[in-house]
C-alpha cells in the first residue's frame, strides 16, 4: 500500500469504524439493560399483584377477590388473570381463548404486536399460583437486538467510509499536487507549480507555497544559467573566427619552423569553435526550441545515412558497423536535429570500441505506438551507478570511459535534449557480455513497406 491517500484513509477509517462499533454496541448494551429492567418491573408488578388478589380471596371471598382485581386492572392498566396449579382461574368461569397460549410461555415476559404477555409464577400460603397478564406496551415494537444491529453496523462502517474518503481525499491533494509538479521539474518541465488553492494556512498550504518559491527560483537560475552560457558561447563565436582568420594569415607569412606550432594552434582553435558549436546547440535544445518545420522522417534513410558517414570513421580503427532494420519506420520530427542525436550516440560508439570491434544499429518496433533505436558496442562499459548521468552536460566518467578519448562530454546531452524534444525517451545499459547499449524510443507516426529483415555492414 503505497498511496498516501489509501494511507490516510484506511488509518482513519479503521480508528472511526472501530469507535462506532464500540459506541453502538455499547448503546445497544445500554438499551438490553434498560429492557431487563423494565422486565423485571412488570414481573414484580404482576407476581405482587396476584399474590395481593389471593390474600383478599382468601379474606374476603369473591367480593374480596373482585375487588382487588378492579384496583390491580386500574394499577397495570390491562387485563390478569390469576390461575392456580391446576390452571383453574381464581375468578371462576373459564379462561378466555386469548390467554391459554400464555400457560404454555417458557418465559416471563414475551411481546407481540404492541401487546406485552406475562405469566408469573408465585407462591402464596405454600400454595402454587400463576398470574398471566396481557398488558398494552409502553412503547413502539422493539426491533430485536440482532436485527437491530444488522442496521446499525453496515450504516455506520457507510457513513465513516464517506467521512474518511473527504478528509483522506483533502489531506492528500495537496501532496498529489506536489507530487506531480516534482514529477514534471524532474522531466525538465521548470515551468510546473503545485496547483496554487492549495497554498493554505496550514502546515502543507505552506509547504505547497515553499516549493512554488523554490521551483519559480530554481526556474530563474536555471534560465540564468542556461542564457549565460549561450550569451558567452555567442560572444566567443566572433572572437573564434577573428582567430581563426589570423591563423590562415600566419600560416601563409611563416616559416616552415612555425608550421607544427601553428598547426597544433590550428587544432585547438577547432576544438574550441566545436565546443562553442555544441553548447549553443544544447541551450537551443534545452530552451524547447527546435524547427518549427516538422515533416515525417523515414528512420530508414536517416539511419542508412548514419551508418554511411559512420564507415569512414570506423575503418580507421577497423570497426564493423552492422544496420539491422527489423522494420521500416516512420516518425515526426525535424529531421536533422534527429538525425543528429543519432548520430552523436553512433560516434560515441565508435569512439569507446576496441579496434576490429562490432557496432550493432538496429530499429525494431516497441509496442503498438513506439519504435526503438539501438546502438550497441563492444567497449569497456560503464559503472552501473553512471548510467543516468551520462546524460547530463560535460559528465564524464571516472572509469574506463575516460578523457583521453577526447570530446567535453556533450554529445549524448545534446542527444537527450533532441530525444525528448520529439517526446521520446532514451536509457543507457550494460551489456551482459562485454560494451555499452544505449537506446533511443520515439513515438510511431507509421510504418513504410515492409523492408527485408536482414542486415548491411559498413567497414
Amino acid at each position: 500500500m503505497r498511496s498516501l491517500f489509501w494511507k490516510i484513509f484506511l488509518s482513519f477509517w479503521l480508528l472511526i469504524t472501530a469507535l462506532v462499533l464500540v459506541l453502538v454496541i455499547t448503546v445497544q448494551n445500554r438499551k438490553n439493560e434498560r429492557l431487563d429492567m423494565f422486565r423485571a418491573h412488570l414481573v414484580a408488578l404482576v407476581g405482587s399483584s396476584g399474590d395481593f388478589a389471593v390474600a383478599e380471596y382468601e379474606h374476603a371471598g369473591d367480593a374480596g377477590l373482585a375487588g382487588a382485581m378492579e384496583r390491580i386492572r386500574a394499577r397495570v392498566r390491562g387485563e390478569i388473570w390469576i390461575v392456580d396449579e391446576g390452571g383453574r382461574p381464581l375468578q371462576g368461569g373459564a379462561l378466555p381463548a386469548d390467554f391459554l397460549p400464555l400457560l404454555r410461555m417458557t418465559e416471563d415476559v414475551a411481546e407481540k404486536e404492541r401487546v406485552v404477555l406475562l405469566r408469573v409464577p408465585f407462591v402464596h400460603d405454600d400454595k402454587p399460583y400463576v398470574a398471566l397478564a396481557r398488558l398494552p406496551a409502553m412503547r413502539p415494537p422493539r426491533v430485536p437486538p440482532g436485527q437491530e444491529l444488522a442496521i446499525q453496523i453496515p450504516l455506520a462502517i457507510l457513513i465513516s467510509s464517506f467521512i474518511c474518503f473527504v478528509l483522506a481525499k483533502y489531506i492528500a491533494r495537496p501532496v498529489t499536487s506536489l507530487r506531480v509538479a516534482a514529477q514534471r521539474i524532474a522531466r525538465g518541465d521548470l515551468e510546473a507549480r503545485a496547483n496554487p488553492r492549495f497554498e493554505g494556512r496550514d502546515e502543507l498550504g505552506e509547504l505547497t507555497r515553499d516549493f512554488n518559491r523554490m521551483a519559480s527560483r530554481l526556474e530563474a537560475t536555471l534560465s540564468a544559467q542556461q542564457r549565460m552560457f549561450a550569451d558567452v558561447s555567442h560572444e566567443l563565436r566572433s572572437p573564434l573566427s577573428r582567430l581563426t582568420l589570423a591563423l590562415e594569415l600566419a600560416k601563409q607569412r611563416s616559416g616552415p619552423a612555425a608550421a607544427t606550432a601553428l598547426e597544433r594552434i590550428e587544432i585547438e582553435v577547432g576544438r574550441l569553435n566545436d565546443l562553442v558549436q555544441q553548447v549553443l546547440r544544447l541551450a537551443k535544445l534545452e530552451s524547447g526550441v527546435i524547427s518549427d518545420q516538422h515533416e515525417v522522417v523515414s528512420l530508414t534513410e536517416v539511419l542508412g545515412g548514419i551508418a554511411a558517414d559512420a564507415e569512414i570513421e570506423a575503418n580507421a580503427k577497423q570497426i564493423e558497423v552492422v544496420l539491422k532494420n527489423e522494420v521500416s519506420a516512420l516518425v515526426e520530427g525535424d529531421a536533422a536535429v534527429l538525425r543528429s542525436a543519432i548520430e552523436n550516440v553512433v560516434r560515441n560508439a565508435i569512439e569507446y570500441s576496441p579496434p576490429q570491434g562490432q557496432i550493432e544499429l538496429v530499429q525494431r518496433k516497441c509496442g503498438a505506438r513506439t519504435v526503438a533505436i539501438e546502438v550497441a558496442d563492444r567497449g569497456p562499459g560503464v559503472a552501473a551507478e553512471e548510467l543516468t548521468k551520462m546524460f547530463e552536460p560535460f559528465y564524464r566518467s571516472d572509469a574506463a570511459r575516460t578523457r583521453r578519448a577526447g570530446g567535453v562530454g556533450l554529445g549524448l546531452a545534446i542527444a537527450e535534449r533532441a530525444v525528448v524534444a520529439h517526446h521520446g525517451s532514451i536509457r543507457a545499459a550494460n551489456r551482459e557480455q562485454a560494451g555499452l547499449k544505449i537506446e533511443i524510443r520515439l513515438p510511431l507516426f507509421g510504418l513504410e513497406t515492409s523492408v527485408d529483415a536482414g542486415a548491411s555492414t559498413a567497414r
